[in-house]
């Protein structure tokens, strides 16, 4: 049963965010062929638009992997929903430079041994699927840069058990924490932001923790208890 839920709700969310990119990220004008990079350089795809390269996805061996800056003496600024259409069992960590300021949807959607994510302090926000059911991910850290969390971002992450959200979070969407059921911890450093709904946390046991002297917390938020902490903890 809990299985069918699950699927009901990737299903849902998948079309939602088909229907964003529909109006906003899908797009062929100016851009080139898509090309393969060979191992040696990193086993990259990319594609250039307007003088910048997008990442669309990764076929080296490397368990760990760091994105480059540059491509061609070109700056990497994004990683697109198409990384996810590559298969990617070998990610076990990736580490993101501050060169990109976007990952689109569903980037790293269902990488299954994923389990360590270096998120720079240059993306405007984490959107609809971007780490849904990465079910070995254990800890992630949304830096102050961020703005957003998108519909289901972190959903089924199973083993996650620790979050912490950067100063400058003012939204969260429906269901960006669902069922990540080892989930302890979610640590905001900034004022509560604002909720879509009341299934962000749906099927967790967490804390919410808030920081001394900010704003807009009660004794609950997403319908999980809060407690104040220090920023030594």
């Amino acid at each position: 049963m809990k299985k069918t839920l699950v699927a009901v709700l990737a299903s849902i969310l998948s079309a939602s965010c088909v229907q964003y990119l529909g109006a906003q990220d899908v797009s062929t004008e100016n851009l080139s062929i898509v090309v393969t990079i060979p191992d040696t350089r990193g086993g990259f795809f990319y594609k250039t638009n307007n003088g910048a390269i997008t990442i669309t996805g990764y076929k080296g061996t490397n368990g760990i992997v760091t994105i480059p800056e540059t491509i061609d003496g070109l700056p990497v600024t994004r990683i697109s929903m198409e990384f996810a259409a590559h298969p990617c069992p070998s990610l076990t960590s990736v580490i993101i430079p501050n060169s990109v300021t976007n990952i689109g949807e569903c980037a790293f959607e269902s990488c299954p041994n994923l389990s360590s994510i270096t998120i720079p302090n240059s993306v405007a926000s984490i959107r609809c699927r971007t780490f849904w059911q990465c079910s070995r991910l254990e800890s992630v850290a949304i830096p102050n840069s961020v703005t957003s969390i998108g519909n289901g971002a972190f959903g089924c992450c199973t083993r996650l058990t620790r979050v912490t959200v950067g100063v400058n979070v003012t939204s969260i969407e429906s269901m960006a924490f669902f069922d990540c059921s080892s989930l302890s911890g979610v640590y905001f450093q900034g004022n509560a932001p604002a909720l879509e709904n009341s299934s962000v946390f749906e099927g967790c046991t967490n804390t919410v923790y808030y920081l001394q002297g900010t704003t807009g917390w009660s004794n609950s938020f997403g319908g999980r208890p809060t407690k104040e902490y220090s920023p030594k903890e």
